[in-house]
């Protein structure tokens, strides 16, 4: 009989994003509770991503914006090019690939240093293959100092 590992890694792919969490479980038959989490609908992988504004650029618009009525119509012609630049880069940008899942898994393995998680077990579903999307998002937990088993 093998040793009871308490914190346990789950990812699930979906067509358009990436989520992983690290429960922790008392024994086996217990459901768990979450500890960590994170996925690519989360405002921190987003902006990894590149797939919000920067804040710096909305903060300069809203100085502008207080700068009078001219600066008003120069205010609303820049954010128009910044919504048609945002929706440009969202179109060429992917939250389910490859870049996406190791992003994902930096940012587990952020909140899982914080926690002083050390380790956490992944077991593969049965036809799960270890490449691809899954081996990225492993690797990127691995390399930012998580030990994953």
């Amino acid at each position: 009989m093998s040793l009871w590992k308490p914190y346990q890694l789950k990812v699930f792919f979906s067509n358009k994003y990436v989520y992983a969490s690290i429960l922790h479980k008392a024994h086996p038959k217990d459901e768990g509770r979450f500890v960590a989490a994170a996925n690519t609908l989360q405002k921190g992988v987003q902006a990894a991503l590149g797939l919000q504004q920067d804040v710096q650029q909305q903060q300069h618009l809203e100085q502008q914006q207080h700068n009078g009525a001219a600066a008003q119509q120069q205010h609303e012609q820049q954010q128009q090019q910044q919504q048609q630049e945002h929706r440009r880069r969202a179109a060429k940008v992917s939250t389910s690939d490859c870049n996406a899942s190791r992003i994902v898994g930096q940012a587990l393995a952020q909140q899982a240093k914080a926690l002083n998680l050390e380790s956490v077990h992944f077991e593969r579903a049965r036809k799960q293959q270890y490449a691809g999307k899954l081996k990225a998002l492993v690797e990127a937990l691995r390399e930012n100092g998580v030990n994953v088993q």
